[in-house]
């Protein structure tokens, strides 16, 4: 890919990218009123809406530049990875021990009840993914602050 350096062919990129941006969150967020409508019709409604998400997104990162595609692939690699293994020790951590936070347990509770091990399971989904994002937002920060 060849970095252009001509003003209207940047700006129509940015406008793209600021257009792919609102998009994606748009999807994220239709998923997120989408799991208040009945049951049947909710996951269709999240999917379609995650799927709008997930599209947005793959253009956004497209029509990024290089060093942009870098440091997210980076962040995604070393912080998103980093993370997810330390959400791994500290779950295996609470098979070993026995030890649960106590807010974990609050969450769960409120949740779902206090023997739903389905409630338990996708909360455990939900926090490896939430794990991983964070890691990937710290790396990617600190990516962009090491080159300025």
């Amino acid at each position: 890919m060849t970095i252009s350096h001509d003003p209207s062919q940047r700006s129509a990129r940015s406008s793209r990218r600021t257009l792919y941006t609102l998009g994606a969150l748009a999807g994220v967020a239709v998923a997120v009123f989408a799991m208040s409508l009945p049951a049947g019709f909710a996951s269709w409604a999240v999917l379609a809406a995650l799927a709008l998400a997930f599209a947005c997104s793959a253009a956004w990162f497209a029509a990024s530049d290089e060093v942009a595609q870098r440091a997210h692939y980076e962040a995604w690699f070393r912080g998103g990875a980093l993370f997810l293994i330390a959400a791994a020790l500290f779950g295996l951590h609470g098979l070993i021990t026995g030890a649960h936070w106590p807010f974990v347990q609050d969450l769960l509770h409120h949740i779902g009840g206090d023997a739903d091990p389905s409630v338990a399971f996708s909360f455990g989904l939900v926090a490896a993914f939430v794990a991983a994002v964070i890691g990937y937002g710290l790396w990617w920060g600190l990516f962009w602050l090491r080159k300025r």
